[in-house]
């Protein structure tokens, strides 16, 4: 995926193919952070100042087409209560934390008057995680869209396997300030006066909710044109079935041709693998091959 300089995605640029990535070591978000402010994240490990570029680009671009953290730039505080035993005591250790999450709002860092006690300073790790997600997200999306759909069994004298990928776009439509316009001057009015975990939860009443359909259309909350959920840092189970889907589909796509060039599936190729048994369509394949 390659960006505007507006942080929009090229359209031209996205690709979807099969690959395998080999991890060397391993980096905690607080390891990341630190090359970064050491600036070693722009020298030796220059990638990760480059996403970071991306990512910032990424950020102003959703902000500015309407996303929640410009619409609320300072987020409710989230609690944390962990419980660690205590062998001494014989006895679990209750505690909670109350933080405000690294990379939401106006992703800034406050310092002297007017600081959040409960927000913990940016950081830039979390912003690359959380960019680069919803980035693959969008892309993901846009891809699908210039997609065509296989529904043809035989093509110019050559058995075709159907192929049609539907993917469960996140939707979420603009809240209407138009007809609450006394509430909006509210809000208004919360953030003016700097009341800023009231005017978040004010903020809250006017967000619709999400809606998941196979039809793409934009996400009010990410100031996205469109957004599948399919990838993140803890796997949901509709992540992996639309990896699962989007394999199936590529792969189907990548028989079709070697169909149409005269190559035949390979051996190791199973029905599992597309979705669809293609013993019969082997057996059409060499039938064919035997008459010629």
């Amino acid at each position: 995926v390659e960006l505007n300089a507006d942080g929009s995605i090229i359209p031209s640029s996205i690709l979807v193919t099969p690959s395998m990535i080999q991890v060397d070591y391993r980096l905690s978000y607080d390891q990341v952070d630190e090359m970064l402010d050491e600036g070693v994240g722009y020298t030796e490990e220059w990638q990760i100042g480059a996403m970071l570029e991306a990512a910032t680009k990424r950020r102003a671009h959703r902000v500015a087409h309407g996303s929640t953290e410009g619409m609320v730039p300072f987020p409710i505080p989230k609690g944390v209560v962990s419980a660690e035993y205590d062998e001494e005591k014989g006895d679990y250790d209750v505690s909670l934390k109350i933080e405000t999450t690294h990379n939401s709002g106006a992703n800034v860092t406050l310092e002297g008057e007017g600081d959040d006690p409960y927000a913990s300073p940016v950081s830039s790790s979390q912003l690359i995680v959380t960019e680069m997600m919803i980035m693959a997200g969008e892309a993901i999306g846009k891809w699908h869209q210039a997609q065509t759909t296989q529904e043809i069994t035989v093509s110019d004298g050559l058995a075709q396997l159907p192929n049609e990928l539907k993917l469960p776009y996140r939707r979420q439509p603009a809240p209407d300030f138009k007809s609450r316009e006394a509430e909006s001057r509210h809000m208004d009015f919360l953030y003016a006066m700097n009341k800023r975990y009231p005017h978040a939860w004010y903020a809250r009443r006017f967000f619709n909710s999400v809606q998941v359909s196979e039809d793409a259309g934009p996400h009010f909350g990410m100031g996205l044109e469109c957004y599948v959920q399919w990838t993140s840092p803890i796997r949901r189970l509709t992540d992996l079935q639309v990896h699962a889907a989007l394999k199936r589909y590529l792969r189907k796509k990548r028989i079709n041709l070697l169909i149409q060039k005269g190559i035949p599936i390979p051996a190791d190729i199973a029905s599992m693998d597309v979705g669809c048994d293609i013993t019969q369509l082997r057996e059409y394949i060499n039938t064919a091959s035997e008459e010629e």
